[in-house]
């Protein structure tokens, strides 16, 4: 028999049927567009990811560090593309500021509609990022999540920073060296291929070969000699 590399249980995942489970993977495949690697404004007040110029080291996990929020849970709402972008202005915010903030991912849903982004049909972290960066961020515990869609209530909300202060990012396709850059400098808002080990993981390395396209959002907060560390937005 093989090495095993990471393990299964009868988790709260187990019993979803196809349909439920899919509910949970909101990343919009329709909106996956190559970014040219020098697509990045200025940093000012928060830089979400650089890529270049950086030396990583063999390992790192900014959870240990403190800046990255305990993971949440997004319920039967397609939104992992809100909870994979708060997380990461969490905690570049904090990194550049000393301030961990848990903002609001129902902000997004409720708001963030630019790119075709759609609530709980899913969408786009980019854009929610950008969004962030363009209107400012709610606290979460000024703008609940409730993992339906409703009204825009952003301008109404307490906020952890208004707009301006979420300023300079880099995109990359498919670039596992630029992945490690740049989570070297923040947690990273990635997508990746979810398939049924994910439904029903404990603990331990998934090294299976992807199937399919990616279709769920996470954050990359961290990676060693042999794989990548994510926080997931499944409780």
């Amino acid at each position: 028999a093989g090495k095993v590399s990471h393990y299964v249980e009868m988790n709260k995942f187990a019993a979803h049927t196809r349909e439920e489970y899919q509910k949970m993977l909101g990343f919009k495949k329709s909106l996956w567009r190559k970014k040219d690697s020098d697509d990045k404004d200025t940093a000012k007040d928060v830089t979400l990811w650089e890529y270049e110029g950086v030396e990583a080291p063999e390992s790192i996990d900014w959870v240990d560090e403190g800046v990255v929020t305990t993971p949440k849970n997004q319920g039967s709402c397609g939104s992992c593309w809100a909870f994979s972008a708060a997380g990461a202005v969490e905690s570049s915010y904090a990194i550049t500021n000393g301030k961990l903030y848990s903002l609001a991912e129902q902000q997004l849903v409720d708001c963030s509609h630019e790119g075709g982004s759609q609530g709980c049909n899913g969408g786009w972290e980019d854009q929610a990022i950008t969004h962030y960066a363009t209107h400012g961020a709610c606290t979460e515990s000024g703008y609940t999540y409730t993992a339906t869609d409703g009204t825009c209530k952003e301008d109404s909300c307490a906020t952890a920073f208004g707009p301006g202060a979420v300023t300079g990012r880099t995109c990359t396709v498919q670039s596992g060296d630029g992945v490690i850059s740049g989570i070297n400098t923040a947690p990273v808002s990635v997508a990746v291929a979810v398939d049924n080990t994910f439904q029903s993981y404990r603990s331990g390395i998934v090294d299976s070969r992807c199937h399919g396209g990616v279709n769920h959002a996470v954050i990359a907060v961290g990676y060693d000699a042999d794989s990548f560390i994510i926080r997931n937005s499944w409780g």
